[in-house]
This record gives structure tokens, C-alpha cells and sequence, in this order.
């Protein structure tokens, strides 16, 4: 046990800042580090946070993360509406320190999303 977490205490040590102290994206290998720990997404998930960081700062609306991020036509109902603040809510509760006061993803009501690094 000791030499387990001596290995992940270096490991650690090793990563990026931007590992430890935030969001961290690795597009190659679809991998995710929020705050020194690594995070495991769907598909969904990974396409829409990749798509919000790379837009950092600005609005997303809802057709845009759905049409661009998902790659599917969004004809802006319910279902579609409830699919896109599902994976929202999903996504807070993984990579938010606490997803009720969110750092990284926030609500503009009734317009979209968007990411702060």
C-alpha cells in the first residue's frame, strides 16, 4: 500500500499546474484532469466540455453545443433542451469543486453555457 500511494504522490508531483489547480484537457487522448484528479467522461460529455474550453469565455447557446459539439440536428424541444442541461449537470458534478457554485461552467439563463477557465 505504501509504495501505491508513494507512486501516486509522484505522479502527482509530476503533472501540469494546470492539472492540479484546474482543468486540465488532453484532446489526444480524450483524457480530463479537474483539480489533481483525473476524471472519466462519456463520449457526450467529453465533446461538449471540449467544445465549451475551446470557446472559453464566450456564450454557447444550446443549438450550438448540440449542432457543433454533438454533431446532430437540434430542433429545439424539450427533449433536446432537457438532453444538453442534463449532460450540463453531469458534467459540473465531475469537474466542479462544488457544482453548485461552479468555477468553470456557468448558466446564462435562457441563452446557454459558458466556460471560464
Amino acid at each position: 500500500l505504501w509504495q501505491q500511494l508513494t507512486h501516486l504522490r509522484d505522479a502527482r508531483v509530476a503533472l501540469p499546474a494546470p492539472v492540479l489547480d484546474g482543468i486540465w484537457i488532453n484532446e489526444e487522448n480524450r483524457q480530463v484532469w479537474a483539480h489533481g484528479r483525473q476524471v472519466e467522461l462519456s463520449s457526450q460529455e467529453f465533446s461538449i466540455l471540449h467544445y465549451l474550453s475551446s470557446r472559453a469565455g464566450k456564450l454557447c447557446t444550446r443549438r450550438a453545443i448540440f449542432e457543433e459539439a454533438l454533431e446532430q440536428h437540434y430542433e429545439d424541444d424539450m427533449v433536446e433542451r432537457t438532453r444538453v442541461d442534463s449532460a450540463m449537470s453531469r458534467l459540473r458534478r465531475k469537474i466542479e469543486l462544488d457544482p453548485d457554485n461552479p468555477q468553470h461552467l456557468h448558466t446564462a439563463r435562457g441563452q446557454g453555457y459558458r466556460f471560464e477557465w
